[in-house]
């Protein structure tokens, strides 16, 4: 799991974003993640320009705009990674905890709680040389869970950029 150095829980609640210690390195990624993503903005951009002054046929137009979606929608999520998303329920605190943990036993997810307010789940994912760990941080709130899905890799930390809309669903499906 990332290293959330102090991660201030009534902080990050009430502002609904996470609020931590961030050390030089995190700081380092999330800059390379920015350069990466605007890369995949500018790059296609500056394609398209040149494409459009040569009268190009319009299917060439088609790779360039898909990577310019891609990295807009990188820096999206890179951008908006710390912040805490919203599940709104009818159910207690207690009702809620208990069907967070059938969910991670289900789905084999590694469970690490730091209070009664939150539960981390760790999900290994094994992909590439080393995989990486995907963990969703829960914030258990009354009538409202708060969470967000960060990733970590040993080498370079990218925002997690499609996960966390499956997440969204399961967790909603599963505190209706």
């Amino acid at each position: 799991m990332r290293s959330l150095k102090k991660l201030k829980i009534t902080e990050s609640i009430h502002a609904q974003k996470l609020i931590f210690e961030e050390s030089q390195s995190d700081e380092a990624n999330q800059l390379l993640s920015y350069i990466l993503f605007a890369g995949f903005v500018i790059l296609p951009l500056l394609m398209i320009i040149d494409f459009v002054t040569e009268y190009e046929p319009p299917l060439f137009f088609i790779p360039p705009f898909l990577l310019f979606c891609f990295g807009l929608h990188g820096l999206y999520c890179q951008i908006t990674e710390k912040r805490l998303m919203r599940i709104t329920t009818h159910l207690k605190k207690s009702e809620i905890k208990d069907r967070i943990f059938q969910y991670a036993q289900k789905k084999n997810f590694r469970i690490s709680e730091n209070s009664d307010d939150t539960i981390f789940l760790n999900e290994p994912t094994y992909i590439g040389f080393d995989g990486y760990d995907q963990t969703t941080l829960i914030f258990i709130n009354e009538n409202q869970v708060l969470f967000t899905v960060i990733k970590e890799t040993s080498r370079f930390n990218t925002p997690v950029l499609f996960a966390q809309y499956g997440k969204r669903r399961d967790l909603k499906r599963i505190l209706r």
